[in-house]
């Protein structure tokens, strides 16, 4: 499913963006806070408080930490 509240009322839609409007999708232009997956981020109260790795927000100062730690596992 493509990003964005728009999707709520009809979840088939098919988004069709140009390379201009593309490229600003990774830009520093569009905030990017726990919208890793789309629109979805499960609840913490699941987690006991905790976000998944994959829904932890790049600029988190956890974040390199709970990377390396998870990288270093893979090495061994």
């Amino acid at each position: 499913m493509p990003l964005g509240s728009f999707i709520s009322s009809n979840p088939r839609v098919v988004t069709l963006v140009d390379v201009a409007s593309f490229l600003i999708l990774f830009d520093n232009k569009v905030q990017k806070l726990n919208d890793h997956n789309n629109t979805y981020m499960p609840s913490t109260k699941f987690t006991s408080g905790f976000h998944i790795y994959t829904y932890l927000n790049m600029a988190k100062s956890n974040h390199e930490l709970i990377k390396g730690f998870f990288i270093q596992a893979l090495v061994q």
